[in-house]
This record gives structure tokens, sequence and C-alpha cells, in this order.
């Protein structure tokens, strides 16, 4: 009986080879976006605000795309419910044009990248910002796209955290200002929800 070429690339994608191969191109990408990034701080020192955010928001939407490829990849569905039901189309497409907050339960590894599920939903993954802890920043290559693109990031530490969260949320009055969509994720529990 002979395989067909569905079967085959079933099989093949099942086996992870071909996302493994993606890993050095992936590579490749993040650093690239990452030396424009840098090469974006001129802007901000130059005083052009403003522009420097758009070209943030705009790498770092490129820069989030390979991720939602592999969700894609993965057959991966999601579904969306709150504490009233289902959760209103009309407020899933606003995420992304208008300013909003998501909270979310961090019960495992990928609630960031179902955040940006739901983000590039209504269009507006560029507008991606979440409250991190200190340590992602230092991850090669996206933390510092992270940290330039104005991701607050904290110690969980109440006495050195309140300036820089005083610091984000007045830049986040920025982006109102210049009507400059923002989503700012936070969860709550920190980096994962314990039984305690």
């Amino acid at each position: 009986v002979a395989i067909s070429d569905m079967e085959q690339w079933r099989s093949l994608k099942q086996s992870g080879i071909p996302a493994l191969l993606a890993v050095p191109a992936l590579l490749w990408f993040a650093l690239c976006l990452t030396t424009m990034q840098a090469l974006c701080l001129v802007l901000l020192a130059f005083g052009m605000t403003k522009e420097y955010t758009e070209a943030t928001r705009f790498l770092i939407s490129v820069l989030h795309r390979p991720f939602l490829y592999l969700m894609q990849y993965s057959n991966s569905r999601i579904y969306v419910y709150s504490a009233k039901g289902d959760v209103k189309a009309e407020v899933l497409n606003t995420i992304g044009y208008d300013q909003s907050v998501i909270f979310s339960n961090h019960r495992g590894d990928l609630d960031w990248l179902i955040g940006l599920m739901v983000e590039d939903n209504g269009g507006g993954l560029g507008c991606c910002k979440a409250i991190v802890k200190r340590e992602l920043i230092f991850l090669p290559l996206f933390g510092f796209s992270w940290w330039a693109a104005d991701f607050i990031c904290i110690n969980r530490n109440w006495q050195t955290d309140r300036r820089r969260l005083d610091a984000g949320f007045k830049r986040q009055h920025d982006y109102s200002r210049w009507a400059i969509p923002y989503t700012l994720t936070i969860f709550p529990e920190g980096t994962r929800l314990t039984k305690d």
C-alpha cells in the first residue's frame, strides 16, 4: 500500500524535525530584528519618541510572528471564556486597536503565547506589552527587544518596583496621547499559579 504525500508530511511533522530545522532561521531572524531595534534607538536619542515607538511596534510584531506560526503548526485551538460566559467578538476585536489590559492566570508555559494570539486576532500584535520578571530581559535576542518595546520589568519587590511601574504607566499615557494602541498583559499570580 502506497503512503500518500500528505500522510508522509503528517508523519514528518509529528517527528518535530521541520520545527527543529526552523530554529536556526528563527535565531537569525531574531538577531536581524534585534539589530534593527538597536538602530531605532537613534530615533530616541534625537527626541523622536513617537517615531521610535511606531518603529518598535512594527518590529515587535514581526518578532512575534514565528511564534504564532508554531501555534498554528501544532494545530492548537484556543477557546476564550470569561466568568460570565463567552467573550463577545466585539471585545476581542478591540484588542490591538485601543488601549486595553489583559489579566490572565499563568498556569502553563504557553500562556503568554495565547495572549499574543488574542492580540493578533484584533490586529494588534505590535501593541503587546507586559509586566515581566526582570530576568526575562536578559534572554538573548528577545529580551532586548522586549525592553526596547516598553515591557515593564520588575524584581517582585515593591520598594524597587514602584518606580518602574509608575514610569511604565506614565509611558502608557504617551501611547494614548499619540493614538497608538497599547495592550498591557498582567499575570497577577506571578510565575505560576500554585495551590498555596
